[in-house]
């Protein structure tokens, strides 16, 4: 270390100790000042829940080349995101404002407007990782935070699950339109018999469909698995039935009897075909009906009454009051320094600006009760 910089050192650490109780005064002051703001602010309080929509909430196992689904993760996202957006509507948040208290201007007001979008900024909802979302609602009360996440979250679990339902609905309807113009060309054309003969209700493939589906819920011993898979034995035992007859008449079945032609096998084929889906389609609406819980919707985090506001944090108003005490104290030091005249000293500021000392004007204290002013000289 130079000798400058010894002595700048040193000039320092004396002036620290000259102004240490000063510098301690300010920084204990600022901090105090800082926690003790924290009581001058409302509290904010502010519940979560994480929400989990897997890819699978898109997909319907026993007709999923009827329902169009996504496959790129990116347009998942906007569809989970658009889904929950629409859970938000305006009815909903005028609900939560009338129950909660948040609006004070009555239906109809411009400014009722203004209040419902505030609401709706108090309402978070956050892409973590791939398929969750946390949801959070803040509020003044810790009870009343969390009254507000439970109830979005389960608005937003109704929505998904009405929009999931609407989707297969949509899709149960345009086939039946289907099959009703398929039955109508049918009967133009003479089939309408052949094709009532293939409305059986009881259908094997259909059955079976519904018994994975029930084995894909429940265990081998539920009540529900074991009916399904006594049923679809019964099924089985009458197709085969069927199909021994139906081979022993083909043996003595004359060549061109009721012979269908391939246009109509045809229509036949497609009609079997959209009655097939249209089965699969009621199995798969009553289940979702009678769901309990939508295990395609698990909730990961189920909200909870927040013990610690979020706002303010009296940890961080205590650091910036330190900060700010910080601060004060060293402008207060110089203050006192400048004043006091140690920048001043030739010494130093040949060290501080690099200069040489070339000599300081001299001080003249005048001492008596003269005037300073020259007499005039005469002319």
């Amino acid at each position: 270390m130079s000798g400058s910089d010894t002595i700048q050192f040193q000039e320092i650490v004396a002036i620290g100790r000259r102004h240490m109780i000063k510098a301690a005064i300010c920084v204990v002051v600022g901090t105090l000042a800082g926690f003790g703001s924290t009581y001058l602010f409302e509290k904010r309080y502010q519940s979560r829940a994480v929400l989990n929509i897997p890819a699978a909430y898109f997909q319907v196992p026993l007709v999923g080349d009827l329902v169009p689904a996504a496959h790129d993760p990116n347009e998942y996202r906007s569809q989970r995101e658009a889904l929950l957006r629409v859970a938000l509507s305006n009815e909903f948040l005028e609900e939560l404002g009338e129950k909660f208290g948040y609006f004070l201007y009555p239906k109809g007001d411009p400014y009722r407007t203004v209040e419902r979008e505030y609401l709706l900024k108090r309402i978070e909802y956050v892409g973590i990782g791939s398929n969750n979302y946390m949801i959070s609602v803040g509020a003044r009360t810790a009870e009343n935070s969390y009254n507000l996440t439970k109830m979005v979250l389960e608005r937003m679990i109704s929505t998904l699950v009405e929009e999931r339902l609407a989707r297969l609905t949509r899709a149960r309807t345009a086939i039946q339109n289907n099959l009703n113009q398929l039955k109508m060309e049918m009967s133009r054309s003479g089939l309408s018999k052949a094709a009532n003969s293939n409305d059986a209700p009881e259908s094997l493939e259909v059955e079976e469909a519904r018994l994975m589906s029930l084995q894909n819920q429940y265990t081998e011993q539920h009540p529900n698995v074991v009916r399904q898979k006594q049923k679809v034995e019964r099924l089985r035992a009458e197709k085969a039935s069927a199909d021994r007859k139906e081979r022993a008449s083909a043996k003595t079945k004359v060549p061109g009897e009721n012979s269908i032609s391939g246009s109509h096998r045809a229509l036949l084929d497609m009609h079997d075909e959209l009655l097939k889906k249209l089965n699969l389609l009621n199995i798969v609406i009553d289940m979702e009906k009678s769901m309990e819980t939508y295990t395609y919707l698990p909730v990961i985090e189920d909200p909870s009454i927040p013990a610690i506001a979020t706002f303010p944090k009296k940890r961080v108003f205590a650091g910036i009051g330190f900060a700010l005490g910080l601060v004060l104290a060293v402008l207060l030091i110089l203050f006192l320094e400048l004043k006091k005249g140690t920048f001043a000293n030739p010494t130093i500021a040949t060290q501080v600006f690099d200069a040489p000392f070339l000599g300081s004007l001299p001080s003249w204290q005048f001492k008596g009760t003269g005037t300073l002013l020259l007499p005039k000289k005469e002319k």
